[in-house]
């Protein structure tokens, strides 16, 4: 059923954790500097 997630995906997005998380901060810096 959809509502299960598969177990792959969780792991893989605990493993990019660390690449997406400086990421998203860096594209949240960007965002609040060409809206200031």
């Amino acid at each position: 059923s959809p509502i299960q997630l598969p177990s792959q995906l969780i792991g893989a997005v605990s493993d990019n954790q660390a690449v997406y998380r400086p990421v998203v901060s860096l594209i949240s810096c960007i965002l609040d500097f060409l809206l200031s």
